[in-house]
């Protein structure tokens, strides 16, 4: 059975049984990327915690490499390089075509490139659209599939490393090493001589396979201790110290996880020496990889209780459906984000998210990744049409037999290609088309490519404030409007939430902002802006506030001003005395 690091434990000459283990950690790492994801739907940001869960990619990168040499270490030789190949594009492109295509039906994919709308489509359906060190094109249509098709650059690369280390595979990882090394000095000294060049850069680390190699091989490099009978266990063999053992490595991952957008010693020594890009890698994932393979090695024969946990029948599918997962739940974020009620508490609308992905995650998995893996094999092999007649009737088949298991899932689904083909249901209606608004002369403050600021008003109370914002919507505007009450140094205190009706609507909209009194005594100013996971900030032309960081400062609450926008100028003015806040 063919591999990727999301998906299914393989078979192969090396029993299969001491990875189970690894089948249900990626049940939990996708999970990860969920919770990361499903944070920034919710307060329009990256910065906290929060963001460590996005580590979780490096990990799959990791567990990629160290399945792939456990698998074709010596069979590859044996099948030839065109059926590796062909055994992985089957395995991954079949669910990535499916949710390609189901984001083109819906229209709830990101504005395209005018003039390249069928070249970035061909990109994307040809699994090579991270490969542009560009954000809006690797993160184009389905934005999670960059790591996929980053994963396809190692696939390729995968026979070239193998032959070259099968010897000495260390002198290997120490080229791919040093490699990385240098493109990192080389990157920052593009940025520091050539300012612009900073987004591109900063899109080639994240999804360019070149940049993210280190990591698979650094797997790679654990599957070849492995192939040579290292083992990483107690000496004695007791459930204890297996147990323990399997604590530690967990609690390493999950420290330097969490240290790493805080700023652990490895990420501040690259900040100390002045090296933005190696410290954006190791606060992505870098800072872990280590112990990420530590933790595999350990699981890979570990037989204590979090391995045996892991191994259960339970979480053992789950992480067979981990692909599914990852593939699926932005998309599930994204319309339950931009068709479900305002009123709806924030935890329910993640829980329901996190069912849904998984049912679908369910159905997708029996009746896209399986059956299209298979199709796609014969039809390499010359047996098509049998091939497709056979895997027709047991899908009908599967169908008969588990009707009642998924009655629920397949009405899930239904609701959600509802909700996708409908993105403006239950939407609260914004737009003010008509509204006659005396604002006098205003200079209005533009956010490029999104939206332009015309009115800011206060009201304030005992119990909190009202922002009311006004904006006119710009052609192809694609990011979240978010507000953020900020302490003296600029650290977000609190986000408000976010407003994603905006960028799909028509005329001018009233955007209202109601901000409880206890999130305000430790706030010094509240700014606003626009963002978008895998896109960034959105910069505005003039007014007060952080450019770099695209929050422009619209009150300051030590002083009671808000930004006015009559006249030439931006400028804090005195709010109307209608009740004390501070």
């Amino acid at each position: 059975m063919p591999f990727h690091p999301l998906l299914s434990t393989p078979t192969s000459p090396v029993p299969a049984t001491a990875l189970e283990a690894l089948t249900g950690l990626r049940f939990f790492a996708a999970t990860a990327v969920f919770v990361y994801h499903a944070i920034l739907f919710v307060t329009g940001s990256d910065h906290g915690l929060w963001v460590a869960s996005s580590t979780a990619v490096s990990f799959f990168f990791v567990l990629s490499g160290f399945i792939l040499v456990h698998v074709y270490h010596e069979r590859l030789w044996q099948i030839g390089v065109r059926e590796f190949l062909v055994t992985r594009i089957a395995r991954l492109w079949p669910l990535h075509l499916a949710c390609l295509l189901t984001i083109l039906a819906s229209g709830s994919h990101r504005p395209l490139d005018d003039g390249l709308a069928s070249v970035q489509l061909l990109l994307n359906a040809a699994m090579m659209q991270s490969w542009i060190p560009v954000y809006d094109w690797a993160f184009s249509f389905n934005n999670v599939s960059w790591s996929i098709s980053t994963e396809f650059g190692f696939y390729l690369l995968f026979p070239l490393l193998l032959a070259a280390g099968r010897r000495r595979f260390y002198l290997v990882w120490l080229a791919v090493a040093a490699g990385t090394a240098l493109m990192f000095l080389g990157t920052n000294w593009l940025v520091q001589r050539f300012p612009a060049m900073a987004p591109y850069v900063s899109s080639a680390q994240q999804t360019v396979p070149l940049f993210r190699l280190l990591e698979f091989t650094t797997g790679m490099g654990a599957g070849f201790l492995m192939q040579a009978g290292w083992r990483l266990r107690p000496a004695r063999g007791d459930i204890y110290w297996h147990t323990i053992l399997e604590v530690v490595a967990a609690g390493l991952v999950v420290v330097s996880t969490v240290t790493a957008p805080l700023g652990n010693w490895m990420v501040e020594l690259a900040r100390q020496l002045d090296w933005p890009t190696a410290t954006a890698w190791l606060a992505k994932g870098g800072s872990t990889l280590l112990f990420a393979t530590l933790l595999i090695l350990v699981f890979a024969h570990s037989r204590g209780l979090l391995a045996r946990l892991a191994g259960s029948p339970l979480l053992v599918y789950l992480g067979e459906i981990s692909y599914s997962l990852y593939m699926v739940h932005y998309l599930v974020l994204l319309n339950l984000a931009r068709n479900s009620a305002p009123q709806v508490s924030p935890v329910v609308k993640l829980v329901a998210a996190f069912v849904i992905s998984l049912a679908l995650s369910s159905i997708l998995y029996q009746f896209v990744e399986r059956p299209g893996r298979r199709l796609m094999l014969s039809l390499f092999r010359g047996r098509g049409i049998d091939a497709a007649q056979r895997g027709l009737s047991a899908t009908w088949n599967f169908v008969v037999a588990n009707r009642l298991h998924f009655t629920v899932p397949a009405i899930l689904f239904a609701v959600l290609v509802v909700m996708a083909d409908n993105q403006r249901w239950l939407l609260p209606q914004l737009t003010t088309a008509g509204e006659e608004t005396d604002l006098g002369v205003t200079t209005g403050i533009l956010f490029r490519g999104e939206a332009e600021l015309l009115h800011v008003d206060v009201e304030s109370a005992p119990d909190g404030l009202t922002l009311t914002l006004l904006w006119r919507p710009l052609a192809g505007a694609r990011r979240t409007r978010f507000v953020d009450v900020c302490d003296a140094r600029g650290r977000v205190i609190h986000s408000a939430p976010v407003n994603r009706a905006i960028a799909r609507s028509a005329g001018h909209v009233l955007d209202r902002v109601r901000i409880p009194a206890h999130h305000l005594h430790q706030g010094t100013l509240i700014g606003t802006g626009f963002f978008e996971p895998g896109i960034g900030m959105a910069r505005f032309d003039r007014g007060p506030g952080s450019q770099s960081a695209g929050r422009l400062n619209i009150v300051d609450l030590l002083n009671r001003k808000v930004l006015s926008l009559k006249g030439a100028d931006p400028r804090f003015i005195d709010w109307p005395p209608d009740g004390d806040v501070k």
